[in-house]
């Protein structure tokens, strides 16, 4: 399989915004109560997305088969916000390329909150658990770090 990593642009945020809420229907719904699944969706919503990116944050795509399969978003004080790949594409090195791209844009040690389900992921990317689970607008997470040496 070939694909892309490449910096999104305007016309991507549609397409991102199903990605992101399909795989959030169908793996981490189930970690969060209802006030943070409707917290979440509105996070993810295609106008905040374009306005997060307009402030700053940047969202790294990778496409396969004439669509988006996954998508980074790194902001503000080297943090991941989103970080999704869809199911048929997991295990075959999108979302490695997609991190190492942050790895290679930013000095410093990168932060994540991640939830109960994408924390064996974050782990085998070399991030640790640097904290106890919280919760914060009904989404519990983990705070996790990638440290540098």
């Amino acid at each position: 399989m070939e694909w892309n990593i490449r910096l999104a642009n305007l016309e991507d945020f549609p397409q991102i915004h199903q990605l992101i809420k399909q795989v959030f229907e169908e793996n981490s719904k189930y970690e969060m109560t209802e006030e943070g699944q409707k917290n979440f969706l509105l996070f993810i919503q295609t106008h905040e997305l374009i306005s997060r990116s307009q402030n700053g944050a940047e969202f790294w795509v990778c496409e396969a088969d004439a669509k988006i399969v996954g998508v980074i978003e790194f902001a503000y004080y080297n943090h991941i916000y989103l970080y999704f790949v869809e199911k048929n594409y997991r295990g075959q090195g999108v979302g490695k390329a997609l991190f190492n791209q942050i790895k290679t844009r930013v000095k410093g040690d990168i932060t994540a909150n991640s939830t109960a389900y994408a924390l064996p992921v974050y782990l085998k990317l070399g991030f640790v658990q640097n904290g106890k689970l919280f919760t914060r607008k009904g989404i519990s997470a983990y705070p996790v770090m990638y440290k540098r040496d």
